[in-house]
């Protein structure tokens, strides 16, 4: 049986109603159930994911659910005696195709950015799972089919069926047996022409010794001659493109594989990436063109992995450290631990001191034969010429003797320098390797530390696991028990209501019995007291004279009467037995009713019955108990009722005060509303004359003086639209004179260039004359007339006959008057065209300033007209008119209006907005519905006449009702009696 763990003991929680001390506050006992639920379902309950507090758990959950799934298949397997097979066995089975997302798919289907390590381990996840369900079909296992397809579905791609479907554009080939194949390598592309050098038989079946061959010439070390094979790369020559010999062995690599050298001619074209890079693509493709030519040798080149793209990209850089090709790893651990072997360090040590010793004897040895030998040296100089060739001899001897020892010093020194050299050439430097053995030291402590820690987490786990396991069991059996009590307790109140209203009904017809015989007896007890009544008025009369008999009929009237009341007493009692008779057998009827018909249902009932009575006993003593409990509450809620009532009526106080206030603030909405009109109507007074509009609240009370805001809003509206008018005629006006002032000016600037054309040709002609001066007087006498001839055609203007008359009198004089004359004219006129052309421009300025003021007024009438159109009416013939009429001047402020609106209504309109997205579904309901059924007319008056006839039909079926009940109730004459 599963428990659950509760934060507080039972019998803490049982006994918290208990105080200590006379003073002490009431605390209510907490409810074991209510204890039960907050175990349940706590506040804050712990994550659903194991490994939630991780870095990235949700990457982490799906490795583990992936790992789950792969072990629980392989148990199933297992179970199911299709594992363990061996490897050759399972490389032979068909492995099903499928096609999965690629990175970033698969860290959407996971929710977490994925490294490529990540990416590649889910991958390899992945393949084992598509694999065991490839043995699982094959095996006839439908239940593991299911439970793999349900995990993989996430990660496969949607349109797996169709990348399936499709099939690979072979390789086709040229009217020439040329073939065209692309192959790729990190960033290099390799465009790949393949001819056959002679006709090669594509069915041919690959011989013994060729494999024998290829196998060879797969282990080959050095790269082979291509015998006759041209291979050119970007109209280069193989050889001279790739000039290392490694490059050129990986291009080549298929047709050494294949033994096809010298049976095709290669042309490439290389684009994108580096060299190693391109000699990839260039092998590739080659692949791919020998497996067209020549299918009998693609399962070589499939074994070889020629036919597949290099999945290998480009590293990235990474500041500080060394790519992964040149990083310690651990085949150089290795390759390191056996060179160090090797090379035995504490034995070359050994030897290294040896020959140390030696070269130091040798070193003693060569220093004291250099000293003997500088003495004889010294010696032999000393010696005269005729003792030197005799000692000549033993010098060259002790020379000789030297020279060998240095050599043979010499020979040792170098065979021990080589010796080491030979050992330590091809030992790798130790320093990276230590320095990674210190980094990885640092590594395996935090991977220790790490390791206690995930033992810990993991058992943290599984008990929190199991305690959820342990809850989720407690909750379906609480919710199966509440189901169940929930039934039991139903059908025991529908027996119990059951028993009532049979019981209920028994007692009504009892009473009714008994009414009846209580009437007939009152009746019968009436009619008595009246005989009795008489029999005694004539007893009161016979008194004196039958005095005696009349005592005797009495005693035997009491007699008689004590004889009825005790019949009737009797009568009674066995009527109120058989009424309880009644009672208990129609329970029984009706519990029999309801149950089973057998003893032992009836004994169960019994037994229950009796617990009953026992559980009710047991409640009544709790209740004499809580009884008190109960007083001692009461009396602390009537006091807080106390202090609630006095809090109530002074927040009573205040509500009336506040309601007082807000009636004297009743008209606030209708006073915003008129001011708002007001200011969207009234934007300023533009003419000391004009009157101001009326309030349309004025005098509400005499509705004969007050004007409604729609008449003022039309007498404002054919306002505006007079002075728009006029306006319009104004523009209009302003528009003509700027056009004939711009024809003036058109015209001025011709009449200008016009004189500036002559007085080019003036300047030019006096140049002309000026020049003929110079030639003589005779010359001069000839030049004045064609001067005169020159200048006759030219309008100078006003002064032009006075400068004709002074040039006369004098032709022999110089041009200088005449000059001089042009000079002034030209000033005079230079300067009368700047004054006008200054008139000209502040005209022009004077009409732009005109044009800017008619535009804003414009738009200020545009936009009272646009706030007028809100409040025509819609049936109205001459507001349509007028509207048809100025919609066509006043389509072009249309866009300039909405560009100038005020921020400040945009802000608003934001704020309503936000106001309204703020309310909850309903309450956005109800406002979207009452501004539908507001703003129009017609749905007003709808809605009013619906309600109207609502209450109308309420009353009508209220008061039918009433009079149907009325006419029902009637009391029968038969049973009232006087």
């Amino acid at each position: 049986m599963q428990t659950v763990r509760l934060r507080q003991p039972l019998w803490q929680i049982s006994r918290r109603y208990y105080a200590s001390g006379p003073t002490a506050q009431f605390v209510p006992p907490a409810s074991v159930p209510a204890s039960i639920e907050s175990a349940i379902n706590p506040k804050y309950p712990p994550p659903s994911s194991s490994s939630f507090f991780t870095g990235r758990h949700e990457y982490n959950d799906s490795v583990s659910q992936l790992q789950d799934a792969l072990n629980e298949a392989k148990r199933k397997l297992v179970i199911s005696k299709l594992l363990p097979l061996p490897q050759k066995a399972r490389n032979s089975l068909p492995v099903g195709r499928t096609a999965w997302k690629n990175q970033e798919g698969i860290a959407l289907a996971v929710g977490s950015r994925l490294k490529t390590s990540q990416y590649r381990h889910i991958l390899s996840l992945l393949s084992s799972l598509n694999a065991l369900r490839s043995l699982a079909e094959v095996g006839n296992q439908p239940a593991v089919i299911n439970d793999l397809a349900k995990v993989l579905q996430r990660y496969e791609r949607i349109d797996k069926d169709e990348l399936l479907a499709m099939k690979k554009n072979p390789v086709k080939f040229d009217m020439y047996g040329r073939s065209y194949t692309l192959g790729k390598r990190k960033e290099s592309a390799a465009r790949v022409w393949v001819i056959p050098t002679k006709p090669v038989a594509a069915s041919v079946p690959e011989t013994a010794v060729q494999k024998e061959i290829s196998a060879e010439l797969a282990l080959a070390p050095t790269i082979p001659e291509v015998p006759v094979t041209e291979i050119l790369v970007n109209n280069v020559p193989f050889a001279q493109y790739f000039k290392l010999p490694r490059d050129r062995e990986k291009a080549i690599r298929p047709l050494q594989v294949t033994g096809l050298l010298g049976a095709y001619n290669i042309f490439a074209l290389i684009r994108g990436g580096g060299v190693s890079g391109q000699a990839g693509a260039l092998a590739h493709g080659i692949a791919k063109a020998l497996a067209a030519h020549a299918p009998h040798v693609k399962p070589i080149l499939v074994k070889d992995d020629g036919l597949r793209r290099d999945p290998r990209m480009v590293e990235r850089k990474k500041t500080g450290r060394a790519k992964a090709r040149k990083r310690v790893t651990m085949s150089d651990f290795t390759q390191a631990l056996s060179v160090w072997k090797d090379i035995d360090l504490s034995e070359l040590r050994k030897r290294l001191d040896t020959q140390g010793l030696e070269i130091v004897d040798n070193q003693k040895e060569s220093v004291v034969g250099r000293k003997a030998l500088a003495d004889k040296t010294k010696e032999f100089k000393k010696l005269t010429d005729e003792e030197k060739p005799e000692a000549i001899k033993g010098l060259l001897k002790a020379y000789q003797n030297e020279i060998d020892a240095l050599t043979k010093r010499c020979k040792s020194s170098d065979s021990a320098f080589l010796g080491v050299y030979k050992l330590l050439a091809e030992a790798p430097d130790p320093y990276p390797l230590l320095n990674s053995v210190v980094d990885m030291m640092v590594k395996v402590s935090d991977a220790e530390e790490r390791q206690a820690e995930l033992k810990n987490l993991r058992e943290e786990n599984a008990e929190l696991k199991r305690q959820v396991n342990e809850l989720g069991d407690a909750k379906k059996k609480a919710d199966t028990l509440e189901e169940k009590m929930e039934s039991v307790i139903q059908t025991r109140v529908s027996q119990k209501e059951a028993e009532l209203n049979a019981t209920y009904d028994e007692k009504m017809r009892n009473y009714e019995d008994r009414e009846q015989d209580l009437q007939r007896q009152l009746t019968l007890t009436r009619g008595q007291l009246k005989d009795l009544r008489a029999s005694h008025d004539t007893s009161q009369a016979k008194l004196l004279d039958h005095s005696e008999r009349q005592e005797q009929e009495v005693d035997a009237k009491l007699a008689e009467m004590e004889l009825i009341t005790a019949d009737l007493e009797r009568a009674n009692s066995r009527v109120a037995a058989v009424e309880r008779r009644n009672e208990i057998l129609r329970a029984e009827i009706e519990s029999l009713r309801t149950g089973s018909d057998s003893v032992q249902r009836t004994q169960t009932l019994e037994a229950q019955l009796a617990e009953s009575d026992a559980e009710t006993q047991r409640l009544r003593v709790a209740f004499e108990e809580l009884k008190g409990t109960t007083s001692e509450t009461i009396a602390v809620a009537e006091r807080k009722i106390a202090e609630l009532e006095k809090e109530t009526s002074a927040r009573g106080t205040e509500i009336e005060s506040l309601k007082s206030r807000l009636k004297q603030y009743a008209d606030y909405d209708e006073i915003k509303r008129e001011l708002g009109i007001m200011k969207f109507v009234e934007f300023g007074q533009d003419d000391d004359d004009e009157a101001p509009m009326p309030d349309p609240n004025a005098d509400k009370a005499n509705l004969q003086q007050g004007q409604s805001l729609e008449g003022l809003l039309m007498a404002k509206n054919r306002k505006l639209l007079e002075e728009l008018t006029k306006i319009r005629v104004a523009h209009s006006e302003l528009e003509s004179s700027l056009q004939a002032v711009s024809e003036e000016i058109i015209h001025t600037r011709a009449e200008l260039e016009k004189q500036t054309s002559l007085n080019e040709r003036l300047e030019n002609d006096l140049l002309q004359i000026n020049q003929r001066a110079s030639n003589g007087a005779a010359e001069r006498e000839e030049a004045a007339p064609i001067g005169q001839d020159g200048l006759s055609g030219l309008n100078l203007g006003r002064k032009s006959t006075n400068v004709e008359r002074a040039a006369t009198p004098q032709p022999d004089n110089s041009i200088l008057p005449i000059v001089t004359s042009q000079r002034d004219r030209f000033r005079q006129r230079n300067a009368e065209l700047e004054e006008e052309l200054r008139k000209q421009f502040e005209s022009i300025s004077e009409l732009r300033n005109e044009i800017k003021t008619l535009q804003s007024d414009n738009m200020k009438l545009y936009e009272k007209v646009r706030y007028m159109q809100s409040y025509r009416d819609e049936g109205s013939a001459s507001w349509s008119s007028v509207t048809a009429q100025a919609n066509s001047d006043l389509g072009k402020y249309r866009t300039m209006y909405e560009d100038s609106l005020n921020p400040f209504q945009a802000f608003r309109g934001q704020e309503a907005a936000r106001a309204t997205q703020d309310l909850n579904v309903i309450e956005r309901t109800v406002l979207i519905i009452t501004r539908q059924v507001l703003g129009n007319r017609r749905a007003r008056t709808a809605f009013i006449g619906y309600a109207f006839f609502l209450h109308g039909l309420v009353l009508y079926i209220t008061y039918q009702c009433a009079g149907s009940s009325q006419s029902s109730v009637r009391i029968p004459a038969e049973n009232v009696h006087i």
